[in-house]
């Protein structure tokens, strides 16, 4: 089994309030659409939300991504984690207040278990799947500024 990681961090200014912008991070309905590629999302409950990912393709091995993934405000920021899965999906948001508005200090990391990549394989291939990963959470907090502005 191959391990595979990518990170994104980015810090960023909005003209709304920390409370606002909290509100929006911990969304469900703002989550759901910053993922437009999802084949399926169900909110769970008011923090949970089941995503079911189109399957992934890297060379001869796929991977569908099928995981329930839990967002909630702590203190000025708001956290998340995989509660179960075939990956993990981990990070925070500082929301803190600045200039009239919030700065956003956001760390996102996935992880990905491929068992049906060789482990003598995996090194060639992680340097292109970490890329792949990092550019992809790069669009989706894209995709969630949107509603920031």
């Amino acid at each position: 089994m191959a391990t595979f990681e990518g990170t994104y961090e980015e810090t960023f200014h909005s003209p709304r309030s920390p409370e606002e912008v909290q509100a929006h991070l911990s969304s469900l309905d703002a989550l759901m659409a910053a993922l437009p590629e999802a084949e399926a999302q169900t909110p769970l409950d008011e923090e949970r939300l089941h995503i079911v990912m189109p399957e992934q393709k890297q060379g001869k091995h796929t991977m569908k991504p099928d995981y329930v993934v839990r967002y909630r405000k702590q203190g000025g920021d708001v956290v998340w984690n995989t509660e179960k899965g075939n990956m993990t999906t981990e990070g925070h948001a500082r929301c803190r207040p600045s200039g009239g508005g919030t700065e956003i200090a956001y760390q996102h990391r996935i992880k990905l278990d491929i068992p049906a990549i060789p482990k003598l394989v995996a090194p060639a291939l992680r340097p292109v799947v970490s890329k792949l990963i990092s550019s992809n959470i790069r669009g989706f907090l894209g995709n969630l500024k949107k509603g920031l502005a």
